[in-house]
């Protein structure tokens, strides 16, 4: 009952910043949909918080408690040694295991897994330690502000695109807010939300900087979010730059057809990561994609799961990267295949791939004969770089349909960017109320 109450307070608080930042941000025409958005994903949370209960027993494995549990060792960690806390939350004493045991007794703390690449896991414990210094250690308010930091960067990246979308505006809110699968992902005490937030914030910040230019603080924030994002999901952020400085390019040289700035501009940071690849092999790109991948296959052999999927063998060069790409895309825009659901919640990915395809060819129907905008190009440059990657990588079907979540949006907003909606509308006399 008291994490019921303390839950329902949060939720109310919650949706009252929610409504200010609209406010704040100008869509307070929205509220109303924002309002039962913001519900939705409490209730989400809910539902994923059920799964994880009934589906994973052993609360170590299951990710939106482990977190949360092992922040109840660094907070005990603030109440006996202040000094040592927060050496360890700005990463001073991060691997110091001798004479911390916060440290020695979390599950998650220390990577089991190989990699070169920061353990973003610390990350999510940090702020989970944070939340706990107003949280009573209620699981349902972690859950709730987790979800309202991932509805943040919603409302940051829904205002980033709405004026690129001035008669689609209701559309563009449905594809930034009621994706299912984002919705989900999102919704729990997990990465998304916090990835969410830096992603959404940042985007909103870069869009406002290429109308009205760069200021100091300007750099400071973009740097920050920039580590943020490479420190929870690296890709997401890395995939950025190419596509930032593809939309500068496109601006300077208007002239150039656009497919061949593209050609350009990605061959050449694919020359850069190959020129590093034998600078420094260890941490070079197709060096942390081999490892990921393996570390993925090795975690589901441990586990047993049911969901690893034959893929080609991934090696530590830029030939075999190549050779990868297609299946990459392939099995991150259709699979889980449907007789691959074996459980209830891949089901219903299939289900939402297979809307997603409908609304792809939908959209290529009644497509617009104007111009692609630029944005539209960024859009989907950077989504099929995050679909590759991901498909390339991931080869566990459970955690390709998590980690697929920042490209839908993209992929969703590219095609809605080249729909005519007069088309529709003519087709289909009951849509005319739509805008």
């Amino acid at each position: 009952m008291f994490d019921l109450i303390i839950g329902g307070v949060a939720v109310a608080l919650c949706m009252v910043l929610v409504f200010r930042l609209g406010k704040k941000l100008g869509i307070e025409d929205k509220k109303t949909f924002l309002g039962i958005a913001f519900l939705l994903k409490v209730l989400a949370g809910i539902v994923l918080t059920l799964i994880y209960t009934y589906y994973y027993p052993n609360r170590i494995l299951a990710d939106t408690f482990r977190y949360f549990d092992d922040s109840a060792h660094l907070h005990q960690l603030l109440l006996t040694n202040p000094k040592d806390y927060f050496l360890v939350m700005l990463g001073i004493k991060s691997e110091v295991r001798e004479g911390i045991p916060a440290l020695e007794n979390m599950n998650n703390w220390f990577p089991a897994l190989r990699s070169p690449l920061y353990n973003d896991n610390r990350t999510v414990i940090r702020i989970n330690a944070v939340i706990r210094w107003f949280s009573l250690g209620s699981y349902y308010v972690h859950l709730v502000f987790f979800g309202f930091m991932g509805f943040v960067g919603q409302l940051y990246m829904y205002k980033a695109f709405r004026k690129y979308f001035v008669n689609k505006q209701t559309l563009l809110a449905l594809f930034i807010f009621l994706i299912p699968s984002v919705v989900f992902w999102t919704s729990g005490n997990l990465k998304e939300g916090p990835l969410f937030l830096a992603f959404g914030y940042l985007l909103f910040r870069m869009e406002k900087i290429m109308r009205t230019g760069w200021k100091r603080i300007d750099f400071v924030t973009v740097i920050l979010l920039f580590l943020f994002l490479f420190h929870m999901k690296f890709y997401v952020g890395l995939m950025l730059i190419p596509v930032f400085s593809f939309y500068w390019c496109v601006q300077k040289w208007n002239r150039i057809k656009r497919w061949k700035l593209v050609l350009i501009n990605y061959g050449f940071y694919f020359l850069i990561a190959n020129a590093w690849h034998f600078i420094r092999f260890k941490w070079s790109l197709f060096t942390v994609f081999k490892w990921k991948k393996k570390d993925f296959q090795g975690l589901a052999n441990v586990m047993e799961s049911k969901s690893l999927m034959r893929t080609y063998e991934l090696e530590d060069n830029a030939f075999s990267f190549l050779l990868n790409i297609p299946q990459g895309l392939v099995n991150t825009l259709f699979r889980p295949l449907i007789w691959e659901a074996y459980t209830s919640l891949i089901f219903l990915n299939v289900i939402e791939n297979i809307g997603v395809l409908i609304f792809i060819g939908f959209c290529v129907y009644f497509r617009s004969k104007e111009r692609i905008s630029n944005i539209a190009y960024c859009f989907i440059v950077y989504a099929l770089s995050l679909i590759v990657i991901v498909g390339m990588v991931t080869p566990i079907l459970g955690s390709l349909v998590r980690y697929k979540v920042p490209a839908l949006p993209f992929l969703m907003l590219f095609f809605l960017s080249i729909l005519d909606l007069e088309k529709v509308k003519r087709r289909f006399k009951f849509l005319n109320k739509i805008s």
